[in-house]
């Protein structure tokens, strides 16, 4: 099984909008049109059996409506992922309908959300998802779309695993998107998970091998970050980069069934 552990989708209605002014904020081209139709299109060609679907609130306002959707996704192909908000009200009546409805987890992007990693504002969310078994999905490090400073930085990341060690989390971009050297000095070896989304179309496959070997494959998920980078693509990177049979199937799907468990 292959499962692509980071995509972005949005409902019908708002998908052509949206894609729009992402495409105009980044200065990039998506791959898709940002519809649940247009990504199994995409997953049909690549061959990918599963994606997670990680939608970002960035008000506190459409947290519930963005959950609602997120959970009515056809689940026979789509994993979803719930959004909290840093600084909404009773984050864990909120995760407590996140996990009645079988979602596996949440997906924080400090920075669209405007919260470094590690402000205090976003302990109740981390709290929240600890008490319903919840996981965290993270973007980590630089977001090409938006303008520096980066709100969830590896150091940011290892703050929030050391004050929460419980706390299962998904650092997105291979650890930190554009700051690989911060992640191996405060990340690397740690009880984290890394995601592949998007880094891999932009690290060398010799740093990738590096990365990975160093901080265990076991700890590592394939994800594209579709629609920004085409399932297609990354399938092949990672067929034609020198992993180990044992090394590629972990990293494709092997480590998401295992820590997904009952949700696919």
């Amino acid at each position: 099984m292959i499962i692509d552990f980071h995509t972005h989708i949005f409902p019908d209605g708002l998908a052509e909008k949206a894609i729009a002014a992402l495409e105009a904020q980044g200065g990039m081209r998506a791959v898709s049109d940002g519809t649940a139709t247009g990504l199994l299109r995409s997953m049909d060609r690549a061959g990918v059996d599963r994606s997670v679907v990680a939608p970002v609130s960035t008000r506190a306002e459409q947290v519930t409506a963005v959950n609602r959707w997120v959970s009515g996704l056809d689940r026979s192909r789509f994993i979803p992922f719930g959004t909290l908000f840093p600084g909404m009200s009773d984050p864990g009546s909120e995760a407590a309908r996140l996990a009645g409805h079988g979602v596996p987890g949440i997906k924080l992007h400090p920075d669209y959300q405007g919260k470094n990693a590690d402000d205090p504002l976003m302990f109740s969310l981390y709290e929240a998802c600890l008490d319903h078994g919840l996981m965290v999905l993270m973007h980590a490090g630089v977001d090409i779309a938006l303008y520096p400073p980066a709100h969830a930085t590896p150091e940011m990341i290892a703050s929030v695993l050391d004050r929460y060690p419980g706390l299962r989390l998904v650092a997105a971009h291979l650890g930190g998107h554009l700051m690989w050297d911060e992640v191996e000095r405060f990340l690397l070896g740690r009880d984290v998970l890394f995601d592949t989304a998007y880094s891999i179309g932009e690290m060398p496959e010799e740093r990738f091998l590096s990365l990975l070997r160093r901080h265990g494959p076991e700890k590592v998920l394939f994800a594209t970050d579709h629609p920004w980078l085409g399932q297609e693509r990354a399938v092949r990177i990672l067929r034609d980069w020198q992993l180990t049979a044992a090394e590629r199937e972990m990293v494709m799907g092997g480590n998401a069934e295992r820590i997904l468990g009952g949700s696919i």
